[in-house]
């Protein structure tokens, strides 16, 4: 693929975020099918955004310890350590709690 044809089409699909009207009459208008500019716009939106689907988020340490609560349907509720282990938390999700 010519770098030339992926400039022209990232020009394309960056221009009709800013465009007013259907995606169909803007494809008409730069002469492309919607077909391959449906194709363009998930390609590009892929690796201007980075190849992770994820959003990046930064933590900061907290001076006071965190808790983690589980509620049940039945009203109760359990208080346990943030560091408790993920195999116990399964357990407990999976617990019915009667009252």
């Amino acid at each position: 693929m010519s770098q030339e044809k992926v400039t022209r089409m990232t020009k394309i699909v960056q221009g009709f975020t800013d465009y007013v009207g259907t995606k169909k009459s803007y494809c008409e208008s730069h002469q492309v099918k919607p077909q391959v500019f449906a194709y363009w716009h998930k390609k590009l939106q892929g690796s201007m955004k980075g190849s992770s689907h994820f959003t990046p988020i930064s933590l900061q340490e907290s001076k006071m310890p965190v808790e983690l609560e589980l509620c049940y349907g039945n009203g109760r509720s359990i208080r346990l350590p943030s560091t408790t282990p993920i195999s116990l938390l399964e357990q407990l999700l999976k617990l019915q709690i009667d009252v």
